[in-house]
């Protein structure tokens, strides 16, 4: 183990050794969080082709439009 997976371990568990309040919940949320109706029947289905989906449309989240609404005035300063 090195010793970044060590300390990482080490942080990990001291964190949840400190919380005594801890609950562990099932995996029950999600698709209100994505472009769902929420009547899908599998879940696991939608999510696994919603990642397809968006990573071959990941451009489309990433590139901005140019920005053309900006100016430097005469202390060099973008505004």
């Amino acid at each position: 183990m090195s010793w970044y997976e060590h300390a990482i371990r080490r942080y990990e568990h001291r964190r949840w050794t400190t919380d005594d309040n801890r609950m562990v919940r099932p995996f029950e949320w999600g698709l209100e969080h994505v472009e769902s109706s929420g009547a899908e029947r599998d879940p696991r289905l939608f999510f696994a082709e919603y990642a397809s989906e968006v990573i071959a449309r990941s451009e489309e989240w990433y590139t901005s439009a140019e920005v053309t609404d900006y100016r430097v005035d005469d202390k060099n300063v973008l505004t």
